[in-house]
């Protein structure tokens, strides 16, 4: 790594931040060739990386590397609009409940009666902004009313943790038990699914080969039908595939309550909501179209927290005016 008087450069903490060599392993086969016949080298996937876990001690955490890698690929560097410079500590993780795009920032200078220009900050559905009401609608919320909203989730939640915080983590890892348990009985089930189409779609292919000995069924008839139950045994093989990627990813799961409640009760006197907060606690934020109440308009939302996902089966741990996950604006 380079250094600069002694120290690290920033560009070479940010490259041992993204490099999981320094977690303690070994990640090889990042590039290769097209084939044996091509000197050509490419970039493969990273489900075809090799990698060993555990090689050699690690310079960083893996905690450590999971939030900065989290960080990298979610860009949570605001995206400022053209004819701006306002930045946003949302931008890049909201997204719309309705078509799970993401939510784009808006900024618009109001001018008011007294010749004062008032600047709003706001987010609606990103699908909605490119297309229009034919693929989505706004669920626009202000800016303001969002970090109003987040702050008192978040010093709600950190109170509850603060005064049961037992009770709390009990209720988080049972409610993430019941939900990965039926997650799993859906996936193992279209996966037994597939394994028993593919055992049919083999015989059927048998059977083919055996009636076309035999002149039963004409060459074009065999070539059709050969085709056909081939493509659907690929689409079975790659769907199966991906199952199983999900299920070992399901099954590994750990929801590590503990240190989620270590983090968020440190944060029960919160007043500013700064980038590091939020990426230190939040995964994303899915933002469902408002409604309205005897005049009054309801801002819907869902905060998805790191390390334990969403929290709003807790609303009776959580003791607030408002409906939890809801805000009158």
């Amino acid at each position: 790594p380079h250094k600069m008087n002694g120290l690290w450069s920033a560009t070479t903490v940010k490259q041992i931040l993204l490099n999981e060599v320094y977690v303690g392993n070994m990640v090889q086969g990042k590039c290769g060739s097209l084939s044996y016949k091509s000197k050509k080298i490419i970039h493969k996937d990273i489900e075809d990386w090799i990698k060993v876990e555990n090689t050699h001690e690690g310079l960083i955490s893996p905690e450590l590397w999971n939030q900065v890698s989290a960080l990298s690929d979610k860009n949570y560097l605001a995206r400022t609009p053209k004819h701006t410079s306002h930045k946003s500590s949302f931008t890049s993780m909201m997204e719309c409940e309705t078509c799970g795009s993401k939510m784009r920032l808006q900024v618009e200078h109001q001018k008011r009666k007294d010749g004062s220009v008032h600047i709003y900050t706001g987010f609606s559905c990103g699908n909605y902004a490119r297309r229009g009401r034919k693929v989505c609608t706004p669920h626009t919320i202000n800016e303001v009313v969002l970090n109003d909203i987040v702050i008192d989730e978040i010093k709600a939640l950190a109170k509850a943790v603060t005064y049961n915080e037992e009770n709390v983590i009990n209720k988080i890892v049972k409610a993430r038990k019941n939900n990965t348990t039926e997650q799993l009985v859906v996936y193992k089930r279209e996966l037994q699914s597939n394994a028993d189409r593919l055992v049919e779609l083999e015989k059927f292919i048998d059977k083919l080969y055996t009636d076309r000995l035999e002149h039963k069924i004409s060459e074009e008839m065999f070539t059709r039908l050969v085709t056909t139950y081939d493509t659907e045994m690929k689409a079975k093989i790659e769907g199966s595939r991906e199952i199983s990627e999900i299920l070992k990813s399901l099954e590994e799961q750990v929801c590590d309550a503990s240190q989620w409640a270590s983090n968020i009760k440190k944060y029960i006197e919160l007043e500013t909501l700064e980038k590091d907060v939020m990426i230190e606690l939040i995964d994303k934020i899915i933002i469902g179209e408002p409604t309205r109440i005897d005049g009054k308009k309801i801002c819907n939302l869902k905060i998805i927290y790191r390390m334990v996902g969403d929290l709003s089966s807790l609303e009776s741990e959580v003791s607030t005016d408002e409906d939890f996950g809801q805000q009158a604006v």
